[in-house]
């Protein structure tokens, strides 16, 4: 009865009936198909699905992990694919993390945006934490994938004209954060006011809290 009850919420899309069945089918002893389980549906559209196994494989199968990535990529689901991979970046086994770069380098690749703001986020944290107190500038790789991002991600244009910002460079700065604000992140207005204002604290915290009109220009206070 308790399988029956499962399958059927498998079959109906349930998003843990895979889990469940997996563990029922485990505590039968059925080992071979409760496996089968959760790979037919990370195969079938289950994203967990992908992010637990890519997890379990990383260490030990590395090729089905590939395979499973390679699937998704073919059918259209690359956010499956980032999803399961970022954690493993970070993983301490370089093996692991070597595998995660691999195959998000083909995502990245394809065009994949995600992908792109996943591994520019790791390649720059990865640059902070060696870079010690010297002032480097930031690797060019890091700047070509946030460019890449920026014409859909509103956190890609938020770091570039941050980036922009420290380097000097004014008018890309305010440009990028003009293109955050328009993407929807107001966050960004109090480093566009900052960067407008560096000598008038009054005009700043105004602009900071009233924020721009439609046509950029900054509000008038309320």
């Amino acid at each position: 009865m308790t399988e029956r009850l499962l399958r059927a919420l498998l079959d109906a899309g349930a998003t843990t009936a895979p889990f469940d069945l997996q563990r029922f089918l485990e505590r039968e002893g059925r080992d071979s198909e409760a496996a089968a389980v959760l790979l037919s549906a990370a195969r079938d559209g289950n994203d967990r699905a992908v992010v637990e196994l890519v997890s379990r494989w990383s260490t030990t199968k590395p090729d089905q992990v590939r395979t499973l990535i390679e699937h998704c990529r073919a059918t259209g689901r690359a956010s499956a694919a980032v999803a399961a991979l970022r954690p493993l970046l970070t993983r301490p086994q370089p093996a692991v993390s070597g595998l995660a770069a691999e195959c998000l380098a083909r995502l990245v690749q394809d065009g994949c945006v995600a992908a792109q703001m996943t591994q520019a986020l790791w390649r720059l944290e990865q640059w902070e934490q060696t870079r010690g107190e010297t002032a480097e500038e930031v690797p060019p790789e890091v700047l070509d994938l946030l460019h890449s991002a920026s014409l859909h991600r509103t956190e890609a244009r938020r770091l570039l004209g941050q980036h922009a910002s420290i380097a000097g460079d004014e008018v890309k700065a305010e440009m990028s954060f003009r293109g955050a604000i328009d993407g929807g992140d107001y966050t960004v207005v109090h480093d566009l006011a900052r960067l407008l204002h560096p000598h008038s604290p009054v005009e700043e915290q105004q602009l900071a809290r009233c924020g721009l009109e439609a046509d950029g220009t900054p509000s008038t206070q309320w």
